[in-house]
């Protein structure tokens, strides 16, 4: 079995904007996401799995405070903003469950977080 994130991988920076969930990723845990669908997998999981959380409505991923403009290798490009309904059904009408515990709107986690 393959996860579409490295178990490794860490999460630097997590804040709450305006129902927006910023996430920073470590540039390692970000290299080691090749192929696809695997790209669009890591993706699409971290916006469901944040979006679960009440207050969430969308996504956006920073490398070094930068919103990312694509994922992966060959890349996936990024909604700067990504919600659920821009999912094109990845989930195959499956339900997802929250694995990451969110901070309060305005405030960060104790990080740095690691996946697995």
């Amino acid at each position: 079995m393959q996860y579409a994130l490295d178990r490794g991988t860490r999460i630097l920076g997590l804040s709450l904007n305006d129902g927006t969930a910023v996430i920073e990723l470590d540039s390692e845990g970000l290299d080691r996401i090749h192929g696809r669908p695997f790209s669009e997998l890591a993706f699409w999981s971290l916006v469901f799995t944040m979006t679960e959380a009440p207050g969430i409505e969308s996504v956006t991923l920073v490398k070094d405070g930068t919103p990312l403009a694509a994922l992966g290798d060959p890349p996936f490009t990024l909604p700067t903003q990504a919600s659920r309904s821009q999912a094109r059904g990845c989930t195959h009408g499956r339900s997802t469950s929250s694995l990451i515990p969110m901070p309060e709107s305005g405030s960060a986690a104790s990080l740095p977080w690691r996946l697995g």
